[in-house]
């Protein structure tokens, strides 16, 4: 955020620099006049110089905006993967490891820090191990559940 705050405020200052190094360099070559027409004619050139860098610096951040990564289709993960288990800590929704593995063909990229060893009851009460991804923490990395999937 810094890097983005520090071009934000340097560009309209280098441009204003710019401006009045451009401005002043030909009033430097001739000689001094006692004429105040020429100073009120450089102000004026260095003001509309610094108006139109704050209006093109403007424009560039209302155009880019925050930058807001593109979702690509191995983000998107199945909502059909997205289970209930009964746990000991109780009910936990999560996405299953084996239907991702059998589902989702990027699976080997998840993040490992997402990844949690379960222990929950299976469909005839059997207490059972495995390992399922914690859905909060997949969107917190730039995954996003497909209900088309």
């Amino acid at each position: 955020m810094s890097h983005t705050l520090s071009r934000t405020l340097i560009r309209p200052v280098i441009a204003l620099s710019l401006a009045v190094s451009l401005t002043f360099s030909p009033m430097a070559v001739k000689p001094a006049h006692a004429n105040g027409d020429d100073a009120a004619k450089a102000l004026g050139v260095i003001i509309a110089l610094g108006v139109l860098g704050a209006v093109i610096s403007s424009n560039e951040r209302n155009a880019h905006g925050e930058h807001t990564p593109e979702v690509t289709q191995h983000q998107n993960l199945p909502a059909s993967c997205l289970q209930t288990y009964d746990t000991w800590k109780g009910m936990r929704t999560m996405f299953g490891k084996r239907c991702l593995r059998d589902n989702y063909p990027f699976w080997r990229h998840l993040p490992s820090q997402c990844e949690k060893n379960i222990r929950f009851r299976n469909s005839r009460g059997q207490m059972r191990n495995g390992k399922a991804y914690r859905p909060a923490c997949l969107q917190s990395q730039g995954y996003t559940i497909a209900y088309n999937y």
